[in-house]
């Protein structure tokens, strides 16, 4: 029979074994909402060399641009870059890319109807020109795609799926003016047949991608692997690539959701970060590794509670060498946005519950500012982290 005295002692120990494994409160975060545009899905931000933020978004099926001249406290009214007339699915992974070369040109990607094309801004995102095609006209080209800034110019690599052919991963590089000063270059013939690349390019214009590769290692079964590889020629060629990920993905259809890549104007700290489900019970976990180009340390996952889903990761780096991360979570009541950096590793949930479902997240960095788009709701909102 169950004395008392036991009773107690099994409550107490309860209680001490639950008070040990609870975690303590999240943090708060201290940012400050400004509102982008209503009606408007998956963002993607970039700041120019004055530190002014630009925000590409879907809206109305269009690709719409919104800009700020005073640092990110107030935006413009939305601006039409790409006319896809009303056909844009504004789902993530085949979302709009925004880049500002540091003559302060603003180009802005997307796929339309099939194909790749862009435009550029030379007034600060006031108004934008012709649209250039990147991939032939109805090839069947994949609409997945990455794009960064070089210094005078855009950077990017796309899916090629034609019809009859094996995929392939394709970089190239154009001018303000639409003209591709070099041929296109084939980096892997092995892309995952649904995920984007990503695509960063350093301060002399040398670009590395990331991407996810397609169950073709029959060998070793290891499938739908992280790679990255870099130019030191600004793209006219590429070396060996190298692999990211240090654990078995644990995926063996494509996620269609793509890796991510960003670094240090000087070129001396590139991170990238990725979504996979290594775990045994193949939850979608979010995972970085960080470092030199070609010395990065081994991956691990920026996030600190691994018991809900964590996805579509967001990456900047600041001049010196910090990496910040933003993902989706779904730790709380409703889906938020975290977000953590490599020097304060705590996770910290992005604005509080009134705003609803978060998704989407874009994170970009210019000196010492550190801002993130997100799709609030119905809403894309701006916040400045640091």
């Amino acid at each position: 029979m169950m004395t008392l005295y036991n009773a107690t002692m099994i409550g107490l120990l309860v209680s001490l074994l639950l008070q040990a494994q609870a975690k303590p409160p999240l943090p708060k975060d201290s940012s400050t909402l400004v509102k982008v545009a209503d009606a408007a899905k998956v963002p993607s931000l970039a700041f120019d060399s004055d530190g002014n933020p630009y925000v590409a978004f879907s809206q109305a099926g269009n690709i719409m641009v919104c800009a700020s001249a005073d640092g990110g406290m107030t935006f413009s009214a939305p601006v039409m870059a790409l006319n896809c007339k009303g056909m844009d699915p504004a789902v993530p992974n085949r979302g709009p890319h925004i880049a500002v070369d540091n003559a302060r040109k603003v180009y802005v990607s997307a796929p339309l109807a099939g194909d790749i094309v862009f435009t550029v801004s030379a007034d600060k995102g006031k108004t934008f020109g012709r649209m250039f095609p990147v991939t032939d006209s109805k090839t069947g080209e994949q609409a997945a795609h990455g794009a960064a800034a070089g210094p005078g110019d855009l950077h990017l690599a796309w899916l090629s799926t034609r019809e009859g052919k094996p995929p392939a991963l394709i970089y190239g590089r154009f001018g303000p003016d639409g003209k591709k000063p070099g041929k296109a270059v084939t980096i892997s013939p092995y892309p995952c047949e649904q995920c984007p690349p990503a695509v960063w390019v350093d301060g002399r214009g040398n670009p590395a991608v990331a991407w996810r590769e397609t169950a073709h290692d029959e060998k070793s079964k290891m499938h739908r692997q992280i790679w990255v590889a870099y130019s030191t020629d600004g793209g006219r060629s590429f070396g060996a690539a190298a692999q990211l990920n240090g654990v078995d993905s644990g995926l063996e259809a494509c996620p269609q959701e793509p890796p991510v890549l960003a670094g240090s104007a000087d070129g001396k700290t590139v991170a990238a970060a990725w979504m996979d489900r290594r775990d045994l019970e193949r939850d979608a976990n979010i995972y970085w590794a960080f470092g030199a180009p070609g010395k990065f340390a081994r991956d691990t996952d920026p996030h600190d509670d691994r018991r809900y889903i964590q996805r579509r990761p967001t990456l900047a780096v600041e001049p010196d060498g910090t990496v910040w991360c933003a993902w989706e979570d779904g730790r709380l009541s409703s889906q938020r946005v975290f977000f953590t950096n490599s020097k304060d590793p705590k996770n910290v949930p992005l604005g509080d519950a009134k705003e609803g479902g978060m998704a989407a997240p874009s994170l970009a960095a210019i000196g010492a500012k550190v801002g993130v788009a997100y799709q609030s709701g119905e809403t894309v909102g701006f916040r400045l982290l640091k």
